[in-house]
């Protein structure tokens, strides 16, 4: 894997033109399969070295990398490349799809507003959850309309997710913005009862990993 005293098998240069390949010809390709499926072939000849997981998570990080740079390099904010490869960096035409769809919905001028209320989201939560949100623990207005709400723009967007249509998905994710807002200004979320603060916190997750489904907003800078 090149470091900054060198790139001696230029691996950058490599990396590099994977993503012109993927771009100029509109490849949908998992990256993660490609390389289960290329480090499955090597030792299969007797050629690894090494521990095969580990070796996928650097080079991962090594192709997320490249990522990087080359979005930066076609001109998107870094915030955008940063919320883009916080949701994809499996799949290089996905993260391609998603950015453009980000960068024009940036040109909203309500998008700031927007951004500070997913963000609010994205912060809160510390812990990853297994399990939906009990509706019966929904005990607050705020709280059931949210949740209400969470699941209609649910079932709007993901079929535009699905399609990679993701300017149409995060319209559709905008509108949980005033429910979102509201429970804030309602709900005690660190509430007393262990129950109910769990249920809320898993409620949050849900909509947290609905927008990481096309960006994460807690990468977005405020400007």
């Amino acid at each position: 894997i090149p470091t900054s005293g060198g790139d001696p098998y230029g691996l950058g240069r490599a990396g590099f033109g994977i993503m012109q390949i993927i771009e100029k010809n509109g490849f949908s390709l998992s990256l993660g399969w490609a390389l289960d499926a290329s480090l499955h072939l090597i030792a299969g000849q007797g050629f690894l070295k090494g521990d095969a997981p580990a070796l996928k998570g650097q080079i991962m990080e090594f192709i997320k990398g490249r990522m990087e740079s080359h979005l930066t390099e076609k001109g998107y904010a870094y915030d955008e490349v940063n919320g883009v490869l916080a949701s994809s960096t499996d799949n290089y035409h996905t993260a391609l799809e998603k950015i453009g769809a980000v960068n024009r919905f940036r040109m909203r001028e309500d998008f700031l507003n927007i951004s500070v209320s997913f963000k609010r989201v994205m912060n809160i939560l510390d812990e990853k959850f297994e399990t939906g949100a009990d509706e019966s623990l929904l005990k607050e207005e705020a709280e059931e309309k949210l949740y209400r709400d969470y699941l209609a723009v649910k079932e709007r967007s993901l079929p535009f997710i699905a399609a990679l249509k993701y300017f149409e998905a995060l319209t559709e994710l905008a509108a949980l913005k005033p429910s979102v807002d509201y429970f804030f200004d309602k709900v005690l979320v660190n509430a007393k009862d262990p129950n109910l603060r769990k249920n809320r916190k898993i409620l949050l997750s849900l909509i947290g990993n609905l927008f990481l489904e096309v960006f994460d907003f807690s990468k977005i800078i405020d400007k």
